[in-house]
């Protein structure tokens, strides 16, 4: 079987109209309690230019990309100009730019005058990149808006490093977990969840107190889900298992499981280190810890084989790092300990569920979310580079430390979770005297001041916009 016989059977919509009756993504998607999309605007084919999707497996990449050939072959353009091609069916670069030429002279004989090619998995071909960038060099791309996907950065990054000035203004788009309000609306679609802007409620009281009055209108409604956001997260899978059963399913965590252990297989790592890595990440959430201290508790010979570890999670879009910063010279120190984090809650529950280790605490959970969360100010370095550099702790000689700091407008700006019952003038400290200026994350403290202070669940609605 040739390449384009291939792309034929990937591309059904070329021969059936109503192919996405019978698309086995867009029928679970349907079937789904749920209605997500993670693109929010009308895809433009804009010829030359290629786009790149990061994020985890299981995401929704394969089901986003199907919405946006229904909408296209349903729309304006000429089915057969849109082609789609599963990358893991080949392993080489040379196999890949054949099936690129492929797509190219189909257009040509089919006197097709633009059109968009779907490579999925695309990091599951060595070298990837030199096929892509052949490609362009050759002029060959000109009249084809490509759409490149991977479930790691490990690849992705490297290709992407190699193709300055290739990319036509393509996008690069990072799926990750749906957030606190995108649960909200799919756990109660009938109610549309507050939204509000961080950088305005903090730079303006008005605007704080008109929040805030919002908020608690509704704060029962909210804390209510945020008991459940800890358990169930954002993960497309297990929201819908909740909004149908309350509970995540077996299969669904296994599923899950999958994914956490895939990219790990595939580069034929252990996975009984895996899981005793992630089982120190877990005890330490929320508390620096050193490669160096992990690699004793679990008796390995090497701290960078922790290092490798981590950075393979990160690079999976499964974890988070975060660096000890430096406020006067704004830059991270690399070797001081660090605070690491899971991408989502449904990464608790597999450690729990099926490995029977300890959930954590409700504040190591919230300090949890808020990371991810505050990640959102760097949604587009981190969809670009594939990994999370300007997301910082602090932490002072005499050890006062400062949960999460950030640069805005080249300022620091400080984050510290408290959330328990009370919060005094004491827990302000630390923020004001070592960064200057913050916020205080809470349970219940919900006030306007020198340092305000939001609930988690009230902090979660916020929009995280530039960095």
């Amino acid at each position: 079987m040739n390449y384009i016989e291939q792309i034929a059977i990937a591309s059904p919509w070329w021969a059936d109209p109503a192919w996405h009756e019978n698309d086995r993504h867009l029928l679970a998607a349907e079937k789904s309690r749920i209605k997500f999309r993670h693109l929010r605007e009308a895809f433009k084919i804009i010829p030359a230019s290629i786009d790149i999707i990061r994020g985890p497996r299981q995401i929704g990449k394969t089901t986003e990309l199907k919405f946006i050939v229904r909408e296209l072959s349903g729309g304006k353009a000429d089915p057969k100009s849109i082609g789609y091609f599963v990358c893991d069916i080949v392993s080489k670069h040379r196999e890949l730019f054949e099936v690129l030429k492929s797509f190219h002279q189909h257009l040509k004989v089919s006197g097709i005058k633009k059109g968009v090619f779907i490579l999925d998995e695309t990091t599951s071909v060595k070298d990837w990149h030199k096929a892509v960038k052949g490609f362009v060099d050759l002029g060959l791309s000109k009249n084809i808006h490509l759409i490149l996907t991977g479930s790691s950065s490990i690849e992705l990054e490297r290709g992407h490093d190699r193709m300055p000035g290739r990319r036509n203004g393509g996008k690069d788009y990072l799926f990750l977990p749906m957030g606190f309000s995108d649960f909200c609306s799919r756990i109660n679609p009938k109610k549309t969840p507050l939204a509000g802007d961080f950088k305005r409620i903090i730079r303006s009281k008005n605007d704080f107190e008109k929040f805030r009055e919002d908020a608690l209108i509704d704060s029962a409604y909210y804390k209510h889900n945020i008991s459940l956001y800890f358990k169930t997260g954002g993960f497309p899978k297990a929201v819908s298992d909740f909004a149908a059963r309350r509970k995540i399913s077996d299969d669904t965590l296994l599923i899950y499981q999958s994914v956490l252990f895939s990219e790990f297989e595939k580069y034929k790592k252990n996975i009984i280190v895996l899981m005793q890595i992630m089982g120190e990440i877990l005890k330490n959430v929320s508390t620096p810890v050193s490669f160096n201290a992990i690699m004793r508790n679990i008796e390995l010979t090497s701290a960078n084989t922790v290092k490798e570890y981590v950075e393979m999670l990160n690079m999976a879009f499964l974890g988070l790092e975060v660096l000890c910063v430096d406020i006067q010279k704004k830059k991270p120190f690399h070797k001081k300990d660090k605070k690491l984090y899971f991408i989502d809650p449904v990464v608790f529950s597999i450690l729990s569920e099926k490995f029977h280790l300890p959930y954590p605490a409700d504040e190591k959970m919230a300090e949890n979310l808020s990371a991810v969360h505050i990640a959102g100010f760097f949604l587009a370095d981190w969809a670009a580079l594939g990994v999370l550099n300007k997301l910082f702790y602090w932490k002072s000689k005499k050890g006062n430390e400062v949960d999460f700091v950030v640069f805005q407008d080249k300022k620091p700006f400080g984050f510290e979770v408290k959330y328990q019952d009370t919060v005094s003038k004491w827990d302000e400290m630390s923020v004001k005297k070592g960064i200057g200026r913050g916020l205080l994350i809470t349970k219940d403290v919900f006030e306007y001041g020198e340092i305000p202070k939001i609930p988690l669940w009230a902090f979660l609605l916020l929009k995280m916009n530039g960095g």
